[in-house]
């Protein structure tokens, strides 16, 4: 059972846990629709079944092994053209609570948390509902592997894996880690510090002024090169193409590594 952080300014503050569910996002959902929340309550799962990843994907975790849990998060006037730096903030304070257990846990664009050796460790989902011309509520859901040691997915791994130890890590722990480290980031959101948020992300992001390999999704799919140079601030990748800048979002390319 994941209990409450005091450690924190705005997020963890109430944490409801329950043994199972599909989704903590939308069991957050569901939260708000009834508003029965307050800023920063946590929905943390032991057993969710049938949790969601980008693009449609089911995020496999096994039951009471690993960090399953959303975060509903009010932004103090954020514009909806400025959201993306919500999934800097959560994937920079993730990386940093991390770094806390692991070594060198690294970002994949746009919010996708990988260890050195291109092993994905974590996720992200956020989805935001807009008020006027801003972000009202946000949903972040977070779900990290800490101790599972078996995964079906090809490029899968956990905190117990690549760390090499026996014991089990605490799950209270790593998520009182998380919150902490994620919160500060989320403060620096509400004081619109975006440029320290995305120089912070844009130096954790794997590949960047590297030359990687992309698949351009659609009608025609083909592979092809560039080099990342830049995020812009509606979270698109630029990566300069036969010495062209050219920008993305997350439905255009699929990163090959």
């Amino acid at each position: 059972m994941l209990s409450t952080i005091n450690e924190s300014v705005i997020i963890g503050k109430t944490v409801i846990f329950v043994e199972q569910c599909h989704s903590t996002n939308d069991m957050a959902h569901d939260l708000i629709k009834n508003n029965n929340f307050e800023n920063g309550t946590i929905f943390a799962c032991k057993d969710q079944f049938k949790g969601k990843g980008q693009r449609g994907n089911i995020w496999e975790t096994e039951s009471g092994k690993n960090l399953t849990f959303s975060i509903i998060f009010q932004p103090e006037n954020l514009d909806v053209s400025d959201q993306f730096y919500l999934s800097m903030a959560v994937a920079c304070g993730i990386r940093d609570g991390l770094s806390q257990y692991i070594s060198t846990p690294i970002l994949k664009w746009p919010n996708d948390i990988y260890t050195s050796d291109f092993q994905k460790i974590g996720g992200v989902l956020i989805e935001n509902m807009v008020k006027g011309k801003y972000i009202g509520n946000s949903i972040l859901g977070i779900g990290i592997n800490v101790n599972q040691d078996y995964f079906k997915m090809v490029r899968a791994t956990s905190m117990l894996i690549e760390s090499n130890q026996k014991e089990s890590f605490k799950l209270q722990s790593v998520f009182q880690s998380l919150i902490v480290e994620i919160d500060k980031y989320l403060v620096l959101v509400n004081e619109k510090k975006f440029e320290i948020l995305k120089n912070t992300y844009l130096n954790s992001i794997l590949g960047l002024n590297s030359i990687r390999s992309f698949i351009m999704n659609g009608e025609f799919e083909y592979q092809f090169q560039g080099i990342i140079t830049d995020i812009n601030r509606f979270g698109e990748i630029v990566i300069v193409i036969n010495g062209e800048a050219k920008e993305f979002d997350i439905k255009e390319i699929t990163f090959l590594f």
